[in-house]
């Protein structure tokens, strides 16, 4: 079949066409970038709901004979210009009969293998740094808002406001991860993920937290919020200093809850393993990219890791809605299974 009958078959508004008459291979489905790249079959047709200007990348680097926007989703500006004599794109109608079901309408006995939008790093009002209006029941709800299935608020050494991010999870339909973002005693950032929040208080509980007392002036009052967004108490410790661990320990106390313990954003400079050792060990099956991360990066981690993006937002300006955010593949729709799946790690 050749891009321009496919064109025909899917009545479809075919933005750019250098080259109607060649021959596809295959079709190839995925909105993962990193993973079109490693499996995409060259000459394919990718159909993907990503519209933007790295879909022109990676379907030159994965030589595919056309990309197909699904769902109606027309390309941005940016993307039909880098397009314009590079490949092939076609824009096909919405079919509502035709249509997947969403994840958010899926219970959770999800059919096999869904795939499900995330943030799992988030800081509340709590961290310092993060912006007095990230109240966790706001980050939850916006979360919500912005079509994630999935949210964690992993403030630095501190979960205070896990519960009430849970509570507000339940009350808004979205599904909160118990999480804490864990500074060992290498400075290295480890996002610490568990299936209950008992594990998770649990894991806290056998830290050995720095007694270093915090400094408003410097580095923000490092408030506790009830459900109402109000102030009930404030941090005293610096929530900035290490614990007296170091990664592997971390990471060993995580496992023996049930947790897993994900080296944090290992593309930036700031606390990041892979900066810090100069590699990330094979015993951490998965890592954590930022959302800045370049489609070379992702699909370098990706050939023998998993490879979750989180935002690490500090704002509300910077949480990402599900366009942008990270999907995961999940048997069924449940904490426990996001979590777990982390832990094993490998490609998706």
């Amino acid at each position: 079949m050749t891009v321009n009958q496919l064109a025909d078959l899917l009545d479809a508004k075919v933005d750019n066409l250098p080259d109607g008459e060649r021959e596809l291979t295959a079709g190839y489905c995925g909105d993962f970038l990193s993973f079109v790249m490693g499996k995409a079959p060259e000459g394919c047709a990718w159909f993907t709901v990503m519209n933007n200007v790295n879909v022109c990348a990676v379907a030159t680097l994965a030589d595919c004979g056309a990309v197909v926007l699904c769902e109606g989703v027309l390309p941005d500006a940016a993307l039909s210009e880098r397009c314009a004599s590079r490949m092939s794109i076609c824009c096909s109608p919405t079919r509502p009969s035709t249509r997947r079901r969403s994840p958010r309408q899926a219970n959770s006995a999800a059919e096999p293998f869904m795939r499900y939008a995330y943030d799992l790093h988030i800081h509340s009002a709590l961290s310092p740094c993060a912006d007095e209006d990230m109240t966790p029941v706001t980050v939850v709800g916006r979360a919500k808002l912005a079509g994630l299935d999935f949210v964690a608020i992993a403030d630095h050494n501190a979960i205070d406001h896990v519960r009430v991010a849970m509570a507000a999870g339940e009350a808004y339909g979205i599904k909160t991860v118990p999480a804490v973002e864990v500074q060992t005693n290498e400075d290295i950032h480890l996002l610490c993920l568990f299936p209950t929040v008992e594990a998770l208080e649990r894991f806290f509980g056998r830290l050995p937290l720095s007694e270093r007392k915090n400094r408003p002036d410097l580095f923000g009052e490092q408030p506790v919020m009830d459900e109402d967004d109000n102030i009930i108490g404030r941090v005293d410790r610096m929530l900035l200093d290490s614990v007296a661990l170091s990664s592997d320990e971390v990471f060993a106390l995580a496992a023996e809850e049930g947790g897993a313990a994900v080296p944090a954003h290992i593309d930036r400079d700031a606390n990041s393993m892979l900066k810090v050792l100069g590699d990330i060990p094979g015993k951490y099956a998965a890592v954590e990219l930022s959302t800045r991360a370049s489609a070379e990066e992702m699909a370098k981690w990706a050939r023998d890791r998993l490879v979750i993006v989180d935002s690490d937002a500090h704002t509300a300006e910077a949480m990402k809605d599900a366009s942008d955010a990270g999907w995961i593949e999940l048997e069924e729709y449940t904490v426990e299974a996001l979590v777990g799946r982390i832990a094993r790690g490998g490609r998706q």
